[in-house]
């Protein structure tokens, strides 16, 4: 999986998570330069940092930038959401 800020307007912390619900990836991501009137859609694109998930990721999750920093998370970590009723509500 590979996650990347296009449009983004803030600043953000995003946890990568498998099917467990294990975090296998974070990163503190900064919004990225704006698409400009004269670049085309492909050089914006080609230009974007890619987050990856070091391993298959099922779900990511977007926090307010500053939180890894003031909870301090650690890859391996399960988070305990009810998986099973998310994913019922995306179908």
């Amino acid at each position: 999986l590979h996650y990347w800020m296009k449009d983004c307007l803030v600043d953000m912390d995003i946890a990568m998570v498998d099917v467990n619900g294990i975090v296998c990836a974070m990163y503190e991501a900064p919004r990225e330069k704006l698409r400009t009137k004269d670049e085309d859609l492909d050089h914006y694109e080609g230009r974007l940092r890619r987050y990856g998930s070091n391993r298959y990721a099922k779900y990511v999750i977007e926090f307010p930038a500053g939180t890894f920093a003031r909870i301090k998370p650690k890859l391996g970590q399960q988070i305990d959401i009810d998986w099973k009723s998310l994913d019922a509500r995306t179908r």
